[in-house]
């Protein structure tokens, strides 16, 4: 706490009726308790050293927030918690309530630019920051309007843009671009970090187009972003792609050859191990002779995919005409890289993207045969290496192979006790009871439309039911 008022120094037991009052909401107890206590507003009332204040934000107390800041002076909205580091608009801005941290900047304006005095350029403690790490865009948009970002340094305000990122914030990566972020030559790595982290995005985060359709654009508009909210990130995420590749593309002098060969090295690698087919699209075409650089265990970004089963990426390989045979013949130790990847398991949860140890098996006896497809037409040695991986690939595919028998065996027969139960129970009931025969000996019910669907609805409740069974 930095005002050294005389009840700041006093004990927050003291204080402990308010925080009780802010608790429930009592304001007329608050009151109270502020009118015989004249300073309480100004001092700490916990041992993180919070304000009543802070206390109330932290409570999301939008009606005591409002009430208290009419009584407080601009130096006590000014206080800081937390060892002197935070003060209560921080709190607000994680709080996802932007009516409370309008009310706080309107009664004191240099709130949102307040960083800790004694951790200069600490930039996790700004305002803004913690509302981009919530990833609430309302209280984003806010307080970046309030934020003298051309204020901070450019090593700070790329932090920023590394936490929009992190946050799927990208039409606020955006308006940091535009700020000129002017970094010095020892400080370019922030901006490689922060390609490398949608480099890391899953490919749906990043659309295959720069600008969102017309018609998109439209039911934005009419509708508030309710319907087309994913086509427009995707597309704002991609322009942000292009736009830090122009970056950093426009200051090769900043980076010796080596140096851009492992950041390019790097986003090739995390973006093929991830599937991000759309980041990856964007950076060839920029660099296309990233298409044969070599990883840390030689293998190119094709090799990667197949190490990770990521069919997205590997299907650009048939869009390189005969260069595709070449990549087939690359080897490291005397062995053939793209058999060997392919007849290895990969990480079980590449595997779980299919359920069922039995298509889990096919999946991956199609890998293989695809990958001999493509090394048989370029390897001299075809004939033994093929030979060698295929028992290779028997044998560490052992286990799951015996796995998707039992699990071909459990489903058959949980089919069959559906199948069973169906025959032997649905059907005699449904075509005695209810309703009996009439005069011709015809189930009354046969020839009814909701009688047959009834009828299918408890069959598929059965097969259902036999599912769980199974499983459980």
């Amino acid at each position: 706490m930095e005002e050294g008022d005389s009840s700041s120094s006093q004990s927050p037991a003291i204080y402990a009726p308010l925080r009780r009052a802010i608790l429930e909401d009592d304001w007329n107890a608050a009151k109270h308790f502020i009118e015989t206590h004249s300073n309480c507003l100004g001092a700490a009332i916990t041992k993180d050293q919070d304000t009543a204040l802070h206390f109330s934000v932290a409570a999301k107390r939008t009606r005591f927030v409002k009430n208290l800041v009419g009584l407080m002076t601009s130096e006590q909205l000014a206080l800081k918690s937390n060892d002197g580091r935070t003060t209560a608009l921080y709190f607000a801005a994680q709080s996802r309530i932007v009516t409370i941290a309008k009310v706080m900047v309107k009664h004191n304006k240099n709130l949102p630019s307040i960083l800790p005095s004694h951790l200069k350029g600490y930039i996790q403690d700004l305002p803004l920051y913690a509302a981009i790490v919530t990833g609430n865009r309302d209280m984003v948009s806010y307080l970046y309007s309030k934020t003298p970002i051309q204020d901070l340094t450019s090593a700070d305000r790329t932090e920023l843009l590394k936490a929009t990122i992190s946050s799927n914030l990208y039409d606020t990566a955006h308006k940091i671009l535009a700020t000129e972020l002017k970094l010095a030559p020892g400080n370019k790595d922030l901006l490689w970090e922060a390609l490398e982290m949608l480099a890391r995005k899953p490919s749906e985060k990043i659309g295959s187009k720069s600008q969102p359709s017309v018609w998109e654009r439209c039911l934005n508009s009419c509708f508030r972003g309710r319907f087309c909210n994913k086509a427009l990130m995707q597309a704002s995420a991609h322009q942000l792609v292009c736009r830090l590749c122009e970056e950093l593309g426009d200051d090769k002098c900043d980076f010796s050859p080596p140096d851009m060969l492992q950041h390019h090295k790097e986003l090739v690698v995390e973006a093929a191990r991830v599937g991000n087919i759309e980041f990856l699209i964007i950076l060839i075409r920029s660099y296309p002779e990233l298409i044969w650089q070599r990883d840390d265990e030689n293998g190119t970004l094709f090799h990667v995919a197949i190490k990770y089963r990521q069919v997205r990426v590997f299907n650009l390989i048939y869009e390189i005409g005969v260069m595709k045979d070449n990549l087939g013949t690359y080897k490291n130790e005397g062995k053939n890289m793209m058999l060997r990847l392919a007849r290895e398991l990969p990480s079980q949860d590449r595997l779980n993207i299919v359920s069922g140890a039995a298509l889990q098996m096919q999946r991956e006896l199609l890998w293989f045969q695809e990958i001999e497809k493509i090394v048989s037409k370029s390897s001299v040695d075809k004939i033994e290496e093929i030979k060698t991986s295929k028992d290779i690939f028997v044998d560490t595919h052992k286990k799951l192979q015996k796995n998707g028998e039992k699990w071909m065996k459990v489903t058959a027969s949980s089919c069959m006790l559906v199948a069973t139960l169906i025959a032997t129970v649905v059907f005699p009931s449904a075509f005695t009871i209810p309703g009996g025969n009439n005069q011709e000996g015809i189930p009354i019910f046969l020839e009814s439309n909701w009688f047959t669907n009834r009828l299918f609805k408890q069959a598929r409740w059965l097969a259902c039911w036999g599912k769980i069974y199974n499983q459980s």
